[in-house]
C-alpha cells in the first residue's frame, strides 16, 4: 500500500504501471496490495503484474516486458533482485518513466536514489525479518512455542532525502563505506 500511494501521487498521467513480483509458491502479496491501492486512488490507471523467478539477472525480460507495454508510466519492483534487473532494463530500454519505485536499501538503489532512478525505496528490513524468523523457530524448538502463520515487518519509505540516515547506519553496522564517492 505504501508503494501505491507513493506512485499514485507521483503520476501526472493516465497509463499502465507495471508490477515485478517474485515467483513465489503462494502469490506475492505485495503486488496485490499495491494494485489494489493503485485502482482505489487512481482508477484512471491500469496495473500489470508479472511474476519473475528469482534469477541474479531478469533485466532482458523486463526491458522485452517494458517495451510491450505502450503507454507504461511507472513501475514497482516487488524485491530487491527485481529492483536490480528494472534498472539494468531502464538503462537499456532508454524508456523514461514519471516514477520507478524498488526495494530494499543495497548499493545499487541507494546509488540509483541519488542519481534519480529510483523515486523511492520500500524497505522491508530482510536483516530483520531473518533474526526474528531465527528467533521464531529457536522459541518453537527449545521452548514448544507455536509459530506464527504470518509474520508482518513494518516497511521504511525511503526517498532521496532520507537514505543517508538508512545507508549510513548500514556502514556504521558492517563497519565499511558500502558507497564510495
Amino acid at each position: 500500500n505504501l508503494a501505491g500511494d507513493i506512485m499514485t501521487q507521483s503520476l501526472q498521467e493516465s497509463g499502465t504501471v507495471l508490477v515485478i513480483n517474485q515467483k513465489l509458491l503462494h502469490a506475492d502479496p505485495n503486488g496485490n496490495a499495491f494494485a489494489s491501492s493503485i485502482h482505489a486512488e487512481r482508477p484512471d490507471l491500469k496495473v500489470e503484474q508479472v511474476e519473475l523467478e528469482l534469477t541474479d539477472n531478469n533485466s532482458d525480460t523486463i526491458a522485452r516486458i517494458l517495451e510491450s507495454i505502450p503507454d507504461v508510466c511507472g513501475a514497482y519492483a516487488t524485491c530487491a533482485r527485481h529492483t536490480n534487473s528494472l534498472l539494468k532494463a531502464l538503462d537499456k530500454t532508454h524508456i523514461r518513466l514519471q516514477s520507478v519505485i524498488g526495494s530494499e536499501l543495497f548499493d545499487e538503489s541507494y546509488r540509483a536514489l541519488h542519481e534519480r532512478k529510483l523515486s523511492a525505496v520500500i524497505d522491508k528490513r530482510p536483516e530483520h525479518i531473518g533474526y526474528k524468523a531465527l528467533q521464531l523457530m529457536i522459541n518453537a524448538l527449545a521452548r514448544g512455542e507455536e509459530l506464527p502463520d504470518i509474520h508482518r515487518v513494518t516497511p521504511r519509505i525511503i526517498l532521496r532525502a532520507n537514505s543517508d540516515k538508512y545507508y549510513v547506519e548500514k556502514e556504521n553496522l558492517y563497519g565499511k563505506t558500502l558507497y564510495p564517492e
